[in-house]
């Protein structure tokens, strides 16, 4: 079901719709399953966010670019809204007090014995759930942080990343 709504992490216009009968259902469902509900709806949660601030950010944005002409700067807008559907005022009450709930299920499973790898997609969904976007997608792909040497300019995993491969986290 998750392709319907979520496809490499762009969300559909039913995504709102959803959101609230995963987490109706999220209950039922064993934990590892729960974990990965709870970060479905965090992309969810995290698109809409971005909309919205890239909606309300886009005039400070423009300011800096003062040659760019209206008809540009109305289609960079067309095209942000295009790429995430918003929140319809219909789905909203629903969507918010689903999304308030999926928050409270999330801090719960720390309760809950939960393996290093799907831990850390917890505490990537958390961060976003809550409005740290950045964090959460560092959290997300952790797993493909890779650096430069400034000696031999080779591509290298980061020692602290090798370490949370060792323990299961990547």
């Amino acid at each position: 079901m998750r392709e319907s709504f979520l496809y490499q992490l762009t969300i559909s216009e039913i995504a709102y719709a959803i959101v609230p009968h995963i987490v109706y259902n999220i209950d039922r469902l064993p934990v590892n399953r729960k974990v990965d509900c709870i970060l479905d709806i965090s992309f969810v949660e995290g698109a809409r966010a971005s909309i919205k601030g890239a909606l309300e950010n886009e005039p400070r944005e423009f300011e800096a670019q003062q040659a760019l002409d209206k008809k540009l700067k109305k289609h960079i807008k067309e095209a942000i809204i295009r790429r995430q559907p918003s929140l319809p005022d219909d789905l909203a009450d629903d969507y918010f007090a689903s999304i308030l709930k999926v928050r409270k299920y999330a801090l719960d499973l720390f309760y809950d014995k939960i393996e290093p790898y799907n831990f850390r997609l917890l505490l990537s969904a958390i961060a976003i759930i809550f409005g740290h976007d950045t964090l959460g997608s560092i959290l997300y792909r952790l797993d493909t942080i890779y650096c430069e040497c400034s000696i031999c300019q080779k591509i290298k995993v980061p020692d602290d990343l090798i370490t949370l491969k060792k323990h299961g986290y990547v």
